[in-house]
C-alpha cells in the first residue's frame, strides 16, 4: 500500500480521536437522531404498502402530470441505511458514553442537581486505573486551590495509594460551589475514554449525514426540476 495513503489515513484517525464524548453529546442526545430507530421500522413498512398500489402512479402537480414508478427508489435505500447508521451510532453512544458526560452538560447542571463531592468521587472511581493515576496530580492541584491550602499542608506522601486517599479526602472538604475546576478536570478524562468507540461513532454519524444529504439533494433537485419545467411551459 502507498505510504502516503497510509499516512493520510493515520492523520484522519488521529483527528477522529480528538473528537471527545462532549463533542458527540450534541448528536447522541439529539431527539431527531434518536428517532432513527422508528425509521428503521417504518421505511420497510411504507415501501411494502406503496408497492401494493397500481403502477405507475400518475398525479397532477402545478398543472403538470407526473408519473412515479413505485418500485423502491434508490433514495429509499439511502434513507434506510442513513437511519441504520444513526441508530448504531446512537446505541453506541448510549452504551459507552461516560455517565458524567451523558448526564451533565456543564458544571451548572451538576450543581443544579445538588451533586457534590460524593458524586464527583464516584465519577473519579469509575475511571480505569491508568486514568485515575494520571488525573491525580491535576485533581490534587485543583483541590488545593479550592481549599486555599498551604503547599505544606498536604505534602505528597510518596506512596501512590496514600496519595490517592489524600486527594479524595481533600475533595470531600471542597465546597460544592468551588468544584468547577475539579468537575472540568474529571470530565476531561472521561471525555478521552474508549477512543475506538468514539472513532466508530464519528464514522457512522458521518455516513448517516452523507446519505441523508444525498436524499435531500435528490428531492430538492426534483422539486426544482418540476418548477423549472412549469416556468418553461408558461
Amino acid at each position: 500500500m502507498n505510504i502516503t495513503l497510509v499516512k493520510a489515513v493515520l492523520r484522519v484517525f488521529k483527528k477522529l480521536s480528538s473528537i471527545t464524548w462532549s463533542d458527540l453529546r450534541r448528536f447522541g442526545t439529539n431527539r431527531v437522531l434518536k428517532s432513527s430507530y422508528f425509521w428503521l421500522v417504518m421505511v420497510p413498512i411504507a415501501a411494502k404498502l406503496l408497492l401494493q398500489f397500481k403502477q405507475p402512479f400518475v398525479f397532477g402537480l402545478l398543472g403538470e402530470t407526473h408519473t412515479i414508478y413505485l418500485n423502491l427508489p434508490f433514495s429509499w435505500y439511502l434513507f434506510y441505511f442513513s437511519a441504520f447508521a444513526f441508530s448504531i451510532a446512537t446505541a453506541l453512544f448510549a452504551l459507552f458514553c461516560p455517565e458524567m458526560v451523558k448526564r451533565y452538560s456543564s458544571f451548572a447542571s451538576f450543581y443544579n442537581e445538588s451533586s457534590g463531592s460524593r458524586e464527583l468521587l464516584d465519577h473519579y472511581v469509575s475511571l480505569d486505573e491508568a486514568a485515575r493515576q494520571e488525573s491525580l496530580p491535576a485533581l490534587y492541584m485543583e483541590a488545593a486551590r479550592a481549599l486555599e491550602a498551604d503547599p505544606n499542608e498536604y505534602p505528597h506522601p510518596g506512596n501512590p495509594v496514600e496519595f490517592a486517599i489524600m486527594v479524595q479526602t481533600m475533595i470531600r472538604k471542597v465546597k460544592r460551589e468551588e468544584m468547577t475546576d475539579l468537575f472540568s478536570t474529571l470530565r476531561h478524562w472521561h471525555d478521552l475514554r474508549y477512543p475506538k468507540v468514539r472513532r466508530t461513532i464519528v464514522i457512522l454519524y458521518g455516513i448517516g449525514f452523507i446519505l441523508i444529504g444525498i436524499v435531500l439533494f435528490q428531492n430538492l433537485a426534483w422539486v426544482w426540476e418540476v418548477l423549472f419545467l412549469r416556468f418553461l411551459h408558461g
